[in-house]
């Protein structure tokens, strides 16, 4: 089909013509349309077991079918360390992959390479490791990714990062990359380490929690730019708002596909106080005791021996850590061996589901017309946000299931900052009065007075006065 369009082309009046996006893309879709029209009938008669399977993969986490939900690409993502010795006995190695050149390699040519070595009458020592991030509680930790050896060719498969052993690798820019047991690898080098001024993307700095969420509404309301590691290469790239990409997006989705009785103002003005929701409900977990308790300790350690900033009695969010400093990275290990951090992303999943009821399900039975069907699944929307925004299959937020775990303390400062303020009623007024102040610059009054305006002109009801309540402190860094 290629062939007949090319030479239908060089018998055109156009032949002679320049090549450009448009023709090129007439081309691709003349060349397509069949298999494409073939899919999309493909589609609808197996729409019933689509839904089946994204219901399952979603709302119950099931990563069985989601294989079956997305795209085949028969590609994988290899890289290359220069340093072999560190990982060679170590099968938790960390790594951050976005310091090292990556290179797209088709998994037949992997497979081929295995087989090669099973095949061998002496033994190796690794030729693969797969890159994966933390799983389980290690998953809401400061832990980078890690590499684990590829015990079986299913491995293999199931790996989509793969490290491999520079002994057997080639690379030269006009050949491109050669993989084998019987390659003599050319020391092959990763790119220059990262200029001073970029920063590790797995380094933290010490924030509080209303801090964390101003950041989080900023980054969803304002452009911003950042250093970032492109194919080992480091680019500065300038993003617009989230906020500007999604909002009509968001509100197309709700108005086409949920309540379709709104008119696009209507479903853009829902989706934001969504986002909104997701941004204040995803990390109430770190308000527990025994989190703020642990990350506390490990902030007066940050202070006292890297030059970190005072924890006090703050709400955190975050600590100061940066594991690029082994020092740094070994105290942390041996403090987080002796005081376990709880997990949290399940904990605040749990904990908005009674927030949500509260305020949310008033909103769109009152105010929008739907269904106890609708409301369920916007409201499942927003508990799913704040449960697996650090693990995509995370789950557990059933009131059996938290059980389990035992009774959720919140810290005293939090339980203050709750009751004094009343938030049952009253916290989306108290939340965009927060995010409102934190997105603005160049205050000419205290925060604390502002926040205390805006909530009272929005509801009509005094914040507390500021010795009665958690004090607001302004975020530390960006995201």
């Amino acid at each position: 089909m290629s062939k007949v369009q090319l030479e239908a082309h060089t018998q055109s009046e156009t032949v002679n013509q320049q090549v450009d996006f448009n023709l090129e893309q007439s081309w691709i879709n003349r060349v397509h349309i069949a298999a494409d029209s073939l899919q999309t009938e493909r589609r609808k008669n197996d729409s019933a077991e689509f839904e089946r399977k994204f219901n399952d993969a979603i709302f119950t986490g099931d990563r069985s079918v989601a294989d079956d939900l997305i795209r085949h690409v028969d590609n994988r993502s290899v890289f290359v360390w220069n340093e072999p010795i560190l990982i060679d006995f170590d099968d938790n190695q960390q790594i951050n992959p976005k310091k090292l050149l990556a290179f797209s390699v088709p998994i037949t040519t992997l497979l081929k390479v295995w087989r090669e070595v099973q095949n061998l009458e002496y033994q190796i020592d690794w030729i693969f490791k797969r890159i994966e991030a933390p799983k389980g509680k290690a998953a809401e930790t400061y832990n980078q990714p890690i590499c684990i050896a590829v015990r079986s060719q299913i491995d293999l498969v199931n790996s989509w990062q793969i490290l491999v052993n520079p002994r057997y690798v080639y690379y030269d820019e006009e050949i491109g990359l050669l993989i084998g047991v019987n390659i003599e690898g050319n020391n092959f080098i990763s790119p220059n380490k990262p200029p001073k001024q970029a920063v590790n993307e797995y380094q933290y700095q010490m924030d509080t929690y209303v801090g964390h969420l101003g950041c989080m509404w900023k980054c969803w309301r304002e452009s911003f730019s950042t250093i970032g590691l492109k194919n080992g290469t480091w680019v500065k790239t300038e993003y617009g708002s989230v906020r500007h990409e999604l909002l009509h997006t968001g509100g197309r989705f709700i108005q086409q596909k949920i309540l379709t009785q709104l008119t696009i103002t209507q479903a853009e003005e829902l989706f934001e106080y969504l986002v909104l929701l997701a941004i204040f409900t995803h990390d109430l977990g770190k308000l527990q005791v025994k989190w703020q308790a642990v990350m506390r300790g490990w902030q007066a350690i940050a202070h006292s021996s890297f030059k970190g900033k005072p924890p006090k009695s703050h709400l955190l969010a975050h600590t100061d850590y940066n594991p690029e400093d082994n020092q740094q990275k070994h105290a942390l290990k041996t403090y987080e061996a002796k005081h376990k951090r709880p997990n949290h992303a399940v904990e605040s999943a749990f904990l908005a589901q009674y927030i949500l009821q509260q305020s949310l399900f008033p909103l769109l039975q009152n105010e929008f017309n739907a269904d106890n069907q609708q409301i369920f699944g916007i409201i499942y929307t927003v508990i799913l946000a704040a449960g697996r925004h650090h693990s995509a299959w995370a789950k557990g937020w059933e009131a059996k299931e938290i059980r389990k775990i035992g009774d959720i303390q919140l810290d005293s400062e939090a339980q203050k900052w709750l009751e004094s303020w009343k938030l049952k009623d009253n916290y989306g007024s108290l939340v965009t009065a927060l995010c409102q102040t934190f997105a603005e610059n160049n205050h000419t009054q205290p925060i604390s007075e502002i926040v205390a305006e805006l909530f009272f002109q929005q509801t009509g009801v005094k914040l507390p006065e500021i010795a009665a309540a958690v004090k607001i402190y302004l975020p530390t860094h960006s995201l």
